[in-house]
């Protein structure tokens, strides 16, 4: 069911008329002195619960909607009844670096940009520019004022507040002449009679902040410490039947399992992972190439997360395996990778053992495969034993799995450092120099100090090295 909804923001000060609260501080000696910023735990905040959604942005009492400038990154206003009105579309979800909440606005229909406050001086510009998880000029605090309205605060920095004024955004230093009150409520400066406070002008602060039915086809989720972000497909949460909850726990889970891979790969090549679900693809999975960005086709998503849902009613924790695969990849060195499917279902089993969860790279809604028989999952799915039947990925995958039974994951985890601390002009050229010196590092990295290719085997040895010599 879909709700309409009108919210009254006023940014960045009170209203012309509004008393200043004082303190007994005498009055700098300079008028132009800027007072301390409080510091952000002893603002007295009251956090709204603003829904998630899209939402379009005009100012209040007016027809002028925010629309993004063409061809720009600023934001500008335009009448909303003129033929060539495009309104912008804004995301705003609540995120988590811990231990703080926040709230990101993101272009509704390109999640890849993100309101940012390019402070630099008293009064800065805020632009939409690339998203960077957790970076502080993306971060918003907001703050109810208790009349029906609210504050868009700069995280970490609570003098900065977002305003609109001469056709823009852009980010202000309100001045607070009390800040060691009782009760910690802020109040802006007393604004002289032509509306102006430091030099401000503080008219047209206040927005109407509507929910609304907006182009983009996703809706984002965000993992508790925002460094997995879902852009899913707007009506697949329904088709696969899947409570919200779960969807939230798994996300959280993938986060746990980004965790993993950063500690087994000694190295973190993407803080934050994108994973989109929203669109019509040729096949199930499509690589871009950009890294920390996961790409699933949308009616393949359904189905996963249809077994997913299933499966955990039933009791069995599933974290899916091809988005565990897929974020496993991202911490593989692509210059030194020979074959980076069967190094992340190697690498799959970390985090298996690590969190007692399982996978299942089958359809069956009854069937789950943890760390200690993920082995018998890839090898039905291989076809058997590589030597018998030949080369496929999960035999491959089948035959490593043995290795690991042998081998410890120090030495793996040592492995995979070199190739991400190797200067890139010495690796590997060819896939088969790429499979040898990973197979030469982890036997040099084996506790024992064993040659690895005895554990693989000789006949299986031959399979592997004619294959990737071709």
């Amino acid at each position: 069911m879909k709700k309409t909804l009108a919210i009254i923001i006023a940014v960045a000060l009170l209203l012309v008329g509004c008393a200043a609260v004082h303190n007994n501080d005498p009055a700098p000696e300079n008028e132009d002195a800027v007072l301390p910023t409080p510091p952000p735990q002893s603002y007295n905040y009251t956090q709204p619960n603003i829904a998630h959604g899209m939402y379009t942005i005009f100012l209040a009492d007016t027809p002028l909607g925010l629309a993004k400038t063409d061809g720009q990154p600023t934001l500008t206003a335009v009448y909303a009844e003129e033929s060539t009105f495009q309104p912008a579309y804004f995301a705003i979800s609540v995120a988590q670096m811990y231990p703080y909440e926040y709230y990101i606005i993101q272009l509704g229909d390109n999640p890849d940009y993100t309101l940012t406050a390019t402070v630099s001086g008293e009064t800065s510009m805020v632009f939409l520019t690339q998203t960077v998880q957790g970076l502080q000029e993306q971060m918003w605090r907001i703050h109810d004022n208790d009349d029906g309205s609210f504050s868009f605060i700069l995280h970490g920095a609570d003098n900065f507040r977002l305003l609109f004024d001469a056709g823009v955004f852009r980010i202000t230093n309100v001045v607070y002449e009390d800040y060691e009150n009782d009760e910690n409520d802020y109040a802006p400066a007393e604004n002289d009679e032509n509306g102006y406070s430091n030099g401000v002008v503080t008219s047209n602060f206040s927005l109407v902040l509507s929910a609304t039915v907006s182009p983009a086809r996703f809706v984002q989720h965000i993992s508790e410490y925002g460094n997995v972000i879902l852009n899913l497909g707007r009506d697949i949460q329904e088709q696969a039947e899947l409570h919200i909850a779960t969807l939230r726990q798994w996300i959280n889970d993938l986060q746990t399992a980004h965790g993993n891979f950063v500690s087994l790969a000694s190295h973190n090549p993407a803080k934050t992972i994108t994973i989109n679900a929203h669109e019509t693809l040729a096949t199930p999975i499509v690589r871009s190439g950009e890294t920390g960005v996961l790409t699933f086709d949308a009616e393949f998503m359904v189905e996963q997360l249809s077994l997913l849902g299933v499966r955990r009613e039933g009791g069995m924790n599933d974290w899916n395996f091809w988005v565990l695969q897929e974020l496993a990849r991202v911490f593989l060195d692509p210059t030194w990778s020979f074959d980076s499917d069967l190094l992340a279902r190697i690498m799959i089993i970390y985090v298996l053992e690590q969190n007692g969860a399982g996978v299942s790279p089958v359809s069956g809604a009854d069937v789950l495969f943890d760390a200690t028989d993920i082995e018998r999952a890839y090898y039905e799915l291989g076809g058997g034993n590589i030597v018998e039947n030949g080369f496929t990925p999960f035999s491959a995958a089948y035959t490593f799995v043995g290795v690991k039974r042998y081998v410890r994951w120090s030495a793996f985890r040592e492995t995979f450092a070199m190739m991400w601390q190797a200067p890139p002009a010495l690796a590997p050229i060819t896939r088969l120099e790429q499979f040898e010196q990973f197979m030469d590092t982890l036997s040099a990295n084996d506790r024992y100090g064993r040659d690895v290719r005895e554990l693989v085997g000789e006949e299986a040895m031959e399979v592997l090295l004619e294959f990737y010599g071709e």
